[in-house]
């Protein structure tokens, strides 16, 4: 059985016996079935395509944001023991939001300018003049877009792993684990590293960020890889630390301007986050 099979015979079932559980939570389901098979890894994985069968499934689920609030980054907290500290970094986080949505508007009202200026010798008949007008009052009511959203909720994300917020926020998939290199050693199978040829890997977006304990102390935020680095040994979940001053501008250029990290193919991810998520009790 392939895999597009595997998903059309067990996700309906799946979702029957738990219906009010969200789509989230019915996809690792079914990779646990999955996972669970015996003698795993012949004919049935050969059909790369149909790797991408999990995906159709769009229903909704609990985590999900409102189709028109959809943010390009989440932050979620994971430590609740200094509030205060949470609270100053979260207003520093909301300062430089507001101050680069306020420079892109004016550089758009700007750019608006320029194109006036450039039309402005040549005369507009009526009907044009009024769509122009039409046109513009549309651009005034557009909505700033939502470049983070905050989590803070202890009683389900306390001391989260990073892999364990990537289960709850972001949709669960199967994909081909990168090749080992013969230079390397084995590693022993797992599902996020790699196991019969393939990994779990998770839904691009949105971009996960994570305030921990140690962001109480100096600040700085976890930036989690969804997919996971195309490294073998490597894993979704895996992840690196960067100033939190940093976080509006890093998000603003990952999903505008196509930003990635990869450290130059070398594995310089957190070896000890990726150690926690390995262990992680799924």
């Amino acid at each position: 059985m392939d895999f597009a099979s595997f998903v059309d015979s067990h996700y309906p079932t799946l979702r029957s016996q738990k219906p009010s559980d969200g789509r989230r939570a019915i996809k690792l389901r079914l990779l646990d079935a999955f996972w669970s098979q015996p003698n795993l890894g012949g004919t049935e994985l050969q059909n790369v395509d149909a790797l991408s069968e999990i995906t159709r499934h769009n229903h909704p689920d609990p985590f999900d944001f409102p189709e028109d609030e959809e943010p390009m980054g989440v932050l979620v907290r994971t430590d609740y023991e200094d509030e205060e500290s949470w609270q100053s970094f979260l207003d520093g986080v909301r300062r430089a939001e507001e101050e680069l949505l306020s420079e892109l508007k004016q550089s758009n009202a700007d750019e608006d300018v320029a194109m006036d200026d450039a039309s402005g010798s040549s005369q507009a008949a009526p009907g044009e003049l009024e769509e122009e007008e039409h046109e513009s009052s549309s651009d005034d009511d557009e909505v700033a877009p939502k470049i983070i959203s905050v989590l803070s909720d202890p009683s389900t994300l306390s001391g989260l792993t990073n892999i364990l917020v990537l289960r709850l926020l972001c949709d669960a998939s199967l994909a081909r684990a990168p090749t080992k290199p013969n230079d390397v050693k084995a590693l022993p199978p797992h599902r996020l590293t790699g196991s019969v040829g393939l990994r779990e890997t998770f839904s691009k977006t949105p971009t996960i960020w994570i305030y921990d304990s140690l962001s109480n102390k100096d600040g700085s935020l976890k930036a989690i890889n969804n997919i996971g680095p195309e490294l073998y040994g490597c894993a979704a979940g895996d992840s690196w630390r960067t100033k939190g001053s940093h976080l509006i501008e890093l998000q603003w250029s990952i999903t505008m301007q196509g930003l990635s990290f990869d450290f130059g193919g070398l594995d310089r991810w957190d070896l000890d986050e990726r150690r926690r998520n390995l262990e992680s009790n799924f």
